[in-house]
């Protein structure tokens, strides 16, 4: 297995900043920047305490308001794309609010391997995640029926968590007839959600793509490590 064969299904990029008190103020001008510096993204939804901007052809939407900035992207073909827009973004609430404290920050992943449940279930089975083989029913029953795990671990200031574990969906006769979106979601396929989050960073420095890439590169360099067949 390669790192090639995954398929970038969501990214999410997340900021939390306690006093952005001037989002109330400033809620109507902020839109009208994003909208002149970045015009394929349109304001599509508000309310009081929300607003939401969106690129639906990329289906990537993001949401800010007064103490936190996410961005969500589907079908990930062009992580740069995301990078870019998301570091426009977080420019201008950054600018336009004042923002002088960073609370927390975190990039999570969805990356998906299209393959059938079965040999899902066999790959997670032999990967050095389980370390070894696992006695199937030995506590609690008589069938191993699913093999997901989790891990939370820290490095330093920075945390990460990882899912892994056979995912499933149901056949939509008007959905699979877009060939993107059956791309970036298969019937099956292994799934590795990992989350890279940390509540230590320096606000004056920050770029968010700086810190998107260096997530993405940690998967890159060590996920198929963990994955591989334990040696005997």
């Amino acid at each position: 297995m390669t790192f090639d064969e995954f398929l970038l299904s969501r990214v999410v990029f997340e900021i939390r900043y306690p006093k952005g008190y001037l989002f109330w103020d400033k809620g109507g001008a902020l839109l009208f920047k994003i909208e002149q510096e970045a015009p394929d993204l349109v304001a599509i939804k508000r309310n009081k305490d929300v607003y939401t901007i969106a690129n639906q052809k990329l289906k990537l939407e993001a949401n800010y308001n007064w103490e936190r900035l996410s961005v969500d992207q589907a079908g990930v073909d062009n992580l740069n794309q995301f990078k870019k827009r998301t570091d426009l973004l977080w420019k201008i609430i950054y600018e336009e609010l004042k923002i002088s404290e960073i609370k927390r920050v975190g990039t999570r992943f969805w990356f998906l391997s299209p393959k059938a449940s079965k040999d899902t279930e066999a790959l997670l089975t032999k990967a050095k995640i389980f370390g070894s083989k696992i006695e199937a029913g030995s506590i609690f029953g008589s069938e191993l029926v699913t093999k997901d795990f989790t891990l939370i671990i820290k490095d330093g200031d920075i945390g990460i968590r990882i899912a892994c574990g056979a995912a499933t969906r149901q056949p939509d006769a008007e959905l699979d007839k877009d060939e993107k979106f059956l791309k970036y979601n298969p019937l099956e396929a292994l799934l590795v959600d990992i989350d890279i989050y940390t509540t230590k960073i320096a606000i004056d420095k920050f770029v968010p793509s700086e810190f998107i890439q260096k997530a993405y590169k940690r998967i890159e360099a060590n996920l198929i490590k963990l994955l591989a067949e334990v040696k005997k």
